[in-house]
């Protein structure tokens, strides 16, 4: 492997390890059923912005274009709804 090849690895590794230290990651086995959906979203989805709702998440990544795509870049109940690739580039770019 090339230098430059071996010092481009070696900083996104080392860019993707500082990336996975600063995260903070729950798991919420259920949200808190006392809070109503404040947004229009099929019955089946509702249970996964009321889960990060519950556990005070700043971020929701999703791909779901189809029920959650209208609100991307919104924050609903203090939650950021967005891609993970639109959080990626987010946070590399800060």
């Amino acid at each position: 492997m090339g230098s430059k090849k071996a010092h481009w690895l070696l900083w996104r590794l080392s860019q993707r390890e500082f990336f996975y230290a600063r995260l903070n990651v729950q798991i919420v086995l259920e949200a808190d059923p006392s809070i109503e959906c404040p947004i229009d979203l099929p019955e089946k989805d509702q249970p996964v912005l009321m889960a990060a709702i519950s556990a005070k998440a700043d971020y929701l990544l999703t791909g779901d274009i189809e029920h959650f795509g209208k609100y991307f870049g919104q924050r609903i109940m203090d939650v950021r709804i967005c891609m993970a690739r639109d959080y990626l580039l987010q946070y590399l770019d800060s």
